[in-house]
């Protein structure tokens, strides 16, 4: 007992004694107060709209869609037409968006490339369209994009300095989103959709329409809505927490076009229709040099198909059959006997290819529709008797 006696003593020794550890409070750890309320005070309201049915205006929309489908151009078209107000014609309805100042905020490339060729050859309001090129360091001079997680007050301020003129605020894009995120988790849901909450409250706060942009995942196959919507990169919580998600996809029977419309089916007006439009070059003069570039070009009607059905190679492959096959009955039965050379000019004139049409041929000789034609000279196919009746 004395031996154990002796050693404690010892080790109570002035110079032995360590002090408890404390914990730190982090000077940057902020108390959160839950906000309750109750139903009957909130006031009812019905979505109010930048672009009538496809963008939800003080709140915020996310685009969608893989590389190279024009999505940043088309955002250039809405930046265009909301710098001037004017009128345009998309897939056949007249739109007209809220005129006013737009902040743009893009990592797109250098914006005399990327950015402002497009803007002028799509008749933009350059003075009008604000871009926060960095921030730099006061001492280090170090430049670094603006982080929307730390940084938000300056947007903010900007916002505030615009609503003090005949031009205020009615748009911002973030282009990719992903570039400004800061130190949120592109993967974690709380993150990101706290993240997207505070910018949601940032837009209805002033007003305006805020668009993010996104790359999609490499896509499968077979596809729905639903799976397009899975298909943005990191967490769901980058499709479930805005109000509305366009998609783009290629046009899958034409690959010079591209589709647009929602992937949120309880917003989506028009669920089995898609905005069409193209990626045209262009060359604009500024200077007197002749700069080359590239604008959307809308088609003139809405495509009466949505996006799942045309990611969906298996639909767009028995599509494609289908056309056929009725290319080649609709000649036959006004044409008669006809020579198999002039059926494939007739699929070529189509951008039918030759396997298609070779299988397209067969199937429907074996489904009993044509025949050959006896008597010929070269192969001639002909509507079966009775099959045209």
């Amino acid at each position: 007992m004395t031996d154990i006696i002796d050693y404690t003593k010892s080790r109570n020794r002035k110079d032995d004694i360590k002090p408890p550890k404390v914990i730190s409070i982090n000077p940057n750890f902020e108390e959160y107060v839950p906000q309750w309320t109750t139903q009957d005070k909130i006031v009812p309201q019905e979505q109010k709209w930048f672009w009538f049915g496809l963008i939800p205006n003080e709140t915020v929309t996310i685009c969608a869609g893989s590389g190279g489908i024009g999505k940043s151009v088309v955002l250039l078209n809405i930046i265009s037409n909301t710098t001037t107000g004017n009128e345009f014609d998309c897939c056949g309805t007249k739109v007209t968006l809220p005129k006013g100042s737009v902040i743009l905020m893009s990592a797109e490339g250098k914006d005399s490339i990327a950015v402002t060729p497009k803007l002028i050859a799509m008749g933009a309001d350059l003075s009008k369209v604000h871009t926060i090129i960095c921030s730099e360091g006061v001492v280090s001079k170090k430049r670094r994009l603006l982080q929307l997680d730390t940084d938000l007050r300056i947007i903010e301020d900007k916002i505030i300095e615009l609503s003090e003129t005949d031009s205020p605020i009615r748009l911002m894009i973030i282009d990719p989103i992903t570039y400004f995120t800061g130190k949120v988790k592109d993967h974690i849901q709380r993150e990101v959709c706290d993240f997207i909450h505070e910018l949601n409250h940032l837009a209805e706060k002033y007003s305006f329409a805020l668009i993010f942009n996104k790359h999609r995942r490499k896509q499968s196959g077979n596809q729905t809505l639903a799976s397009l919507a899975d298909e943005v990169g990191g967490t769901a919580a980058w499709v479930n927490t805005p109000r509305q998600a366009i998609g783009f996809v290629k046009h899958p029977l034409d690959n010079n076009k591209f589709l647009m419309a929602s992937i949120k089916s309880n917003v989506n007006p028009e669920e089995n229709k898609s905005y069409c439009y193209s990626i045209n070059p262009v060359s604009i003069i500024h200077n007197g040099i002749s700069i080359k570039t590239i604008k959307v070009t809308w088609a003139s009607s809405m495509e009466e198909i949505n996006l799942g059905d045309a990611s969906n190679k298996e639909i767009f492959a028995k599509t494609k059959s289908e056309q056929c096959d009725e290319l080649i009955y609709t000649y036959l039965k006004e044409n008669g006997d006809t020579s198999m050379i002039k059926i494939i000019e007739l699929c070529d004139l189509r951008g039918v290819d030759r396997r298609l049409r070779q299988r397209v041929v067969a199937k429907m000789k074996a489904n009993q529709e044509i025949e050959d034609a006896p008597g010929n000279l070269k192969p001639h196919i002909r509507l079966k008797k009775g099959f045209c009746e």
